[in-house]
């Protein structure tokens, strides 16, 4: 027994020593001290992490029900549900000059890029709003602020036999309760001693946001006094009636038209009728020479 007793503090001293037994004291002060912390932490940070929960607690649900996290709620139907104010996100910290599609490099500036800067007075940087190259024209279009911007002219528009060379009625079509009849280079109304009330229309290819100019040539032909009435129209793909002039041609008479229109389609009807004529008998209404240009 003695002898137990006088080995025991010479076996701690040897446990001790060893590299085993110094690396296991070692690993338990460490996880000791580790175990405290946490208990520290843990006290420190409840009452925060309480306050700042009840915080987000009200914050999201109070404008709408009152109920503890763990409390259940009955719903009701949606139909029974009081109105209420819809909800503005509101963005905060943006600094002025900045949007939120803003694709500087540096998202901190307030400047813009080259790019982004208005364009000069006649520019014609098709990425730039404004007008078209050359600093405008009687197009009437104008940029896209950003996007692709209409070229300054229009494409020349094709309106097929406007001047009825061949004696044909190629490219037109005839309605109404009215013989239309095409003949001495000219298309003619009330034919072949007719009523009023022919129609003639062509759809014609156009660019959206150009303005244009429709012109033609009006006449009386035949031997008896007569007036007639001659009704234009420019009609969009839509429908919408985009001009309108109505015209009395006198008996012997011949004139030059001209009816702007604005495109808003990119094809649109070039529409002519004959809706009263004082006599129709040896004496019609002709039209001729009809052209459309931006």
């Amino acid at each position: 027994m003695l002898n137990m007793m006088h080995k025991g503090p010479s076996m701690l001293r040897s446990f001790l020593r060893a590299q085993d037994g110094a690396a296991t004291v070692d690993w338990v002060i460490i996880c000791a001290g580790a175990t405290g912390a946490a208990i520290i932490a843990l006290n420190l940070g409840q009452e925060g992490l309480t306050r700042y929960s009840s915080d987000v607690r009200n914050e999201v649900q109070a404008p709408y029900f009152d109920t503890s996290w763990t409390q259940s709620l009955t719903i009701p139907p949606p139909e029974t549900w009081a109105p209420s104010a819809p909800i503005t996100p509101v963005v905060e910290n943006i600094v002025s000059g900045n949007t939120l599609n803003d694709d500087d490099d540096n998202p901190g500036e307030t400047g813009t890029d080259p790019e982004d800067a208005p364009p000069e007075a006649g520019g014609n940087n098709p990425g730039q709003g404004g007008a078209p190259a050359g600093g405008g024209g009687t197009s009437g279009a104008t940029g896209g602020g950003g996007g692709a911007m209409l070229p300054a002219t229009p494409d020349p528009v094709t309106v097929i036999n406007g001047n009825f060379a061949n004696n044909t009625s190629e490219g037109w079509t005839f309605s109404g309760n009215s013989v239309l009849l095409v003949y001495g280079n000219s298309l003619a109304f009330n034919a072949w001693d007719t009523a009023p009330g022919g129609v003639a229309s062509q759809i014609v290819t156009v660019q959206s946001g150009f303005s244009y100019q429709l012109s033609l040539d009006a006449y009386e032909h035949g031997t008896p006094v007569a007036d007639h009435t001659l009704l234009i129209e420019v009609v969009g793909a839509n429908g919408v009636i985009l001009a309108s002039q109505t015209v009395l041609v006198k008996n012997g008479t011949r004139q030059t038209l001209t009816v702007p229109f604005t495109a808003t389609t990119n094809q649109v009807t070039l529409r002519f009728s004959n809706p009263t004529s004082t006599a129709t008998t040896a004496t019609d209404l002709k039209i001729d020479n009809i052209a459309v240009s931006g």
